[in-house]
This record gives structure tokens, sequence and C-alpha cells, in this order.
């Protein structure tokens, strides 16, 4: 793992820690697993779009989550919502209790994760059924 002053071919100075994001469609039309159209390509043409990304780009990929679209309306809804000067605010007490800890949540180190973000009773519910899970999750639950 690379330390946050360490370079990758970037110019010197550069921090080592970086952040990918990716937006693809799942197939050339762009409504594969849209609620609102139809996908009309053939499954062979998708696996052949999909296939253009390549394996080990894919590796470096840690997080896959799919976005449904918006509808329109949604996004020209009027309804009162949050001041950015709201936002700021509160974003600035979290940093500033961030800050009095002695490091941002960025940087936590993995040792502290348990303590500082420990979960309450129903963070600690299984999402499947709501319960205590019997036994820990595993990357695959």
């Amino acid at each position: 793992m690379q330390s946050p002053t360490e370079t990758l071919g970037f110019p010197p100075g550069t921090p080592g820690s970086r952040w990918c994001s990716s937006c693809p469609h799942g197939c050339p039309c762009g409504f594969f697993g849209d609620s609102t159209r139809e996908c009309r390509c053939t499954p062979a043409i998708i696996q052949r779009y999909l296939g253009k990304t390549s394996g080990p780009l894919l590796d470096r990929i840690d997080i896959h989550v799919e976005v449904p679209a918006v509808p329109f309306k949604e996004l020209r809804d009027n309804t009162a919502t949050e001041s950015s000067a709201e936002i700021r605010a509160r974003v600035e007490r979290a940093r500033a209790c961030q800050h009095a800890r002695g490091f941002y949540n960025s940087r936590m180190p993995t040792r502290l994760i348990r303590k500082h973000c420990a979960l309450d009773a129903p963070g600690r519910a299984d999402p499947r059924n709501g319960r205590a899970p019997s036994q820990p999750f595993g990357p695959r639950a």
C-alpha cells in the first residue's frame, strides 16, 4: 500500500491516494437496467460492450454501485431542502470534531475504527431480518 506521499508516476509531491469514479452504461444504448425505458441490445451486444473494460482495470475498482436514473420531475421539484449554508455549517462542525480527535475520518488508523465508529443496536442488526446476526458477516454477506 502506498503512503500518502508516495508518487505513482505523478508529478513530485502529488499524494499517492487517489479516487477514481466511473459511470459506464450497461450497454451501448444506455438503457440496460433502466426501469423507465427498454434496452433493445441483445445479450451478445451487451457482453461484447462490457468486455471492452479490461479485467485489470476492474480489479482496481473497490466499490461497484448501481445508481438508477432520477426522474426529471424529482430533479425539478421545488420542495424546501437544506440550504447550502446549513450543509456547510454541518460539515464544518463534523470537521471540527474530527480535528479535535486528531485525525480526519479518511485518515483514521484502522485500529481505532471500532472505538470511534461503534455501531448501535440497530446498526448491528442483520439487514436481512432485523435481528442480531448469529455469526459475523463475511465478504459475501
